[in-house]
């Protein structure tokens, strides 16, 4: 879209006023809106007596964990440590794009390739799984994930990255369903770890046996 694209090249500078309706003209604002309806149903209330806002607040905490432990040099289920290998992998790969040469697509399915070789490490092992398994995916996280990756959600993503990639490129929108998909693959954490363990499924059956 021309204005649009005359947006984007003046992104860097700010844009006026009327610079800036046009901008809130292009939004897909019924999308987004869904979009911020389901993150709030997925991460707001109770799920089997637990407080979701708190159980999600736990689980997004777990990143620090795990990097206190491997700053501390703690060889543990919960330490990057664990994960040297596919971990050196994951950075090598980040700092090793070019943008002048690599495509929004390339990029995309190369950095999804390596970091779900990382997160099948972290999450599958069966050494660590049930220990990993319960310190993040309770019955909140496990609703939180089937709300917000629901198949009417994926759908309004997809509606909004198209409807706003013109703000910030030329180019023509790249299809990324390749790298999405590997993305929502590792959100089913029963079918992604499947091969290896079935905690993850049994954390499931429990779950929805306490919502019956």
């Amino acid at each position: 879209k021309a204005v649009v694209s005359t947006q984007s090249a003046h992104y860097g500078r700010g844009m006026d006023r009327a610079q800036f309706d046009s901008v809130v003209e292009e939004i897909d604002w019924k999308a987004l809106k869904t979009i911020l309806h389901g993150w709030v149903k997925g991460g707001c209330g109770e799920k089997n007596g637990k407080d979701c806002v708190a159980e999600l607040s736990d689980m997004f905490s777990i990143s620090g964990r795990w990097l206190d432990n491997t700053f501390r040099g703690e060889d543990s289920c919960q330490s990057l440590i664990r994960l040297e290998e596919e971990f050196t992998v994951y950075m090598e790969t980040a700092f090793s794009f070019n943008m002048t040469t690599d495509t929004v697509k390339s990029v995309a399915n190369k950095f999804m390739d390596v970091y779900s070789d990382m997160q099948r490490k972290s999450l599958c092992d069966p050494s660590c799984a049930a220990e990993v398994m319960d310190s993040f995916y309770s019955c909140c996280v496990k609703h939180s994930l089937e709300v917000t990756l629901s198949k009417p959600m994926r759908k309004n993503y997809q509606k909004l990255f198209r409807n706003m990639w013109g703000l910030f490129s030329e180019e023509k929108v790249p299809n990324l369903n390749s790298a999405v998909n590997k993305y929502l693959a590792m959100m089913d954490l029963d079918g992604f770890c499947k091969d290896q363990t079935n905690v993850y499924g049994e954390r499931n059956e429990e779950c929805e046996s306490l919502g019956a």
